[in-house]
C-alpha cells in the first residue's frame, strides 16, 4: 500500500482471509480504516484447493479495463489470470518480497512487470546445510550468505538438468530437487543445499570448468530430497544474531538434510527422519501420519502446492501413497516439519497436576498425556506425538484454524 501512494496511486485495498480474521484485534483495527475492505473467505470444508486464491481470481477476472489492480504474492498460482490480464490491456501492478527470487524470475519470464518490496530489515541466512554423498547431512554456522541476482545461472542449469531428465517441462518446479539428485547420481561428493542459490552456484560452476568434458548421467532412480525445519516461532533477537534469520535458525535446529531412495518404505524412512515414527512410542505408522499431515506447513504444501490433501474416505495405504509422491515431487521446497515437541504440553500437565516436574522422563509424560486425553475426552492415541498433537490442538482457540483432517486406518 505504502509503495502505490509513493507512486500518487490512490489505494483501495481488499484484504481476503478467514472470517476469523475480523475478530483479531489488531487485524479489526487495520479493517476499520478508510478505503480497506475486508473480505471474509470462507474455508473449504474439504480441505481442497485454496479459497482466498479463488476468490482473488474471481476478483481479478471481474475487475474492469478502466480500473487498475495490485496483487501482492509470494507464489506461481497467480500467473495464469495475471497474463490474461495483461493480454486484455488492464493495468496492473504484482508485488512479490524480494527474497522469493525464484517466483520473480517466473513471473519476469512470463512478461510481467514485477516490483519487489524489499524487507523492513536485511537478515541474512549464518547457516548452511550440506548434503553428502551418501544421502546423509548436516548444517553449520558461518559467515552470512548475500542473496544476489542469479538468473542467468538458473537459466543455464535449468535448461542443462532438463536436457537430462531432473528438471520436467513444467516451470513451477523447486530446482533444488533436480541440483541434489544430479550431484548424487553423478558422484559428485558433498551439495551445498541451504542456502538453495549456493546449490545452483555449485551446479553452474561444474558447467563452466567441465562442461561437455564428461558424460554426465541421466536422472533413472527417483529420490526424494529432505530438509528437516523445526516449527516456526519467534526467535530472540540473540538467535537472529547466531543464525542470521528466522529460516536459517530453522533449518539448523532441523539437524541437516538427507536424501532418501524411492521405494516402498520411502514414507516410513522419511517420517522417521523427521521424528514422527519410531521403534518405541511412537510406533504406529498410521498416527504418524495424521500427526504429520495435519502440520499446518504440510497441509499448506498438500493442498496448494500438491492437490494431494487426504481425505477421510482415503486408506491408510491411499493416504501413504500421496505421502510418497509428495515427498518425491519438486513443487514443494524438500523443507518439511519435524514432529512436534512437548514443551508446552509438559507445561500444561505439571501446571495441572499431571505432573510432578516438567523435567519428567518421556513415559511418565506418556501416561500423563494419557490421562490427561482421557479426562477432557480427546480422540484414544497409541502414540506420544499423537497425545501431544491431540492434546495442542485442543488447546488452539486461532480463529482461523480449520478442523482437523482426520483418516481412517
Amino acid at each position: 500500500m505504502s509503495e502505490l501512494e509513493k507512486m500518487g496511486l490512490a489505494v483501495h485495498t481488499t484484504v481476503f482471509a478467514p472470517p476469523g480474521r475480523g475478530t483479531n484485534r489488531k487485524w479489526s483495527q487495520f479493517f476499520q480504516q478508510s478505503k480497506i475492505t475486508f473480505h471474509p473467505v470462507k474455508r473449504n470444508s474439504n480441505h481442497g484447493g485454496e479459497a482466498n486464491d479463488n476468490e482473488i481470481v474471481k476478483a481479478l477476472q471481474t475487475c474492469t479495463k478502466t480500473c487498475s489492480f495490485a496483487l501482492l504474492t509470494s507464489d506461481f498460482d497467480f500467473l495464469g489470470v495475471v497474463q490474461q490480464a495483461a493480454a486484455s490491456n488492464k493495468k496492473m501492478f504484482v508485488f512479490i518480497p524480494a527474497q522469493k527470487r525464484v517466483v520473480i524470475d517466473r513471473y519476469r519470464s512470463a512478461g510481467v512487470q514485477v516490483y519487489k518490496l524489499q524487507p523492513r530489515i536485511d537478515r541474512f541466512p549464518r547457516v548452511t546445510a550440506m548434503l553428502h554423498q551418501n544421502g546423509e547431512g548436516q548444517v553449520q554456522l558461518g559467515d552470512p550468505c548475500r542473496p544476489y541476482d542469479s538468473s542467468e545461472k538458473v537459466k543455464v542449469c535449468t535448461g542443462f538438468l532438463q536436457d537430462l531428465g531432473y528438471v520436467s517441462a513444467a516451470c513451477r518446479e523447486y530446482l533444488v530437487h533436480a541440483t541434489t539428485k544430479f550431484w548424487l547420481s553423478n558422484n559428485l561428493g558433498s551439495l551445498t543445499v541451504f542456502p538453495q542459490q549456493l546449490a545452483i552456484e555449485e551446479v553452474w560452476q561444474l558447467l563452466r570448468d567441465q562442461g561437455g568434458k564428461k558424460p554426465w548421467k541421466n536422472y533413472k532412480h527417483d529420490m526424494a530430497f529432505v530438509l528437516p525445519m523445526t516449527s516456526v516461532g519467534k526467535p530472540t533477537k540473540k538467535q537472529l544474531n547466531k543464525f542470521g534469520s528466522a529460516l536459517a535458525r530453522r533449518v539448523f535446529m532441523g539437524g541437516g538434510p538427507c536424501m532418501l531412495q524411492d521405494s516402498t518404505l520411502l514414507v516410513s524412512q522419511a517420517l522417521r527422519q523427521l521424528g514422527y515414527l519410531d521403534e518405541d512410542m511412537n510406533a504406529d505408522l498410521f498416527e504418524a501420519m495424521l500427526v504429520f499431515i495435519n502440520c499446518t506447513d504440510h497441509r499448506f504444501a498438500l493442498r496448494k502446492q500438491l492437490d494431494a490433501v487426504p481425505t477421510h474416505t482415503d486408506t491408510a495405504a491411499g493416504v501413504a501413497e500421496k505421502l510418497r509422491r509428495a515427498f518425491l515431487s519438486h513443487l514443494t521446497s524438500g523443507q518439511w516439519r519435524v514432529a512436534p515437541k512437548d514443551t508446552n504440553v509438559r507445561s500444561l500437565l505439571h501446571r495441572q497436576g499431571f505432573l510432578s516436574t516438567v523435567k519428567a522422563a518421556p513415559r511418565d509424560v506418556f501416561h500423563a498425556m494419557a490421562r490427561y486425553a482421557r479426562r477432557h475426552r480427546l480422540p484414544d492415541m497409541k502414540t506420544y506425538n499423537g497425545l501431544v498433537f491431540r492434546i495442542l490442538d485442543s488447546l488452539e482457540s486461532n480463529p482461523t484454524k480449520t478442523g482437523v483432517i482426520e483418516i481412517r486406518p
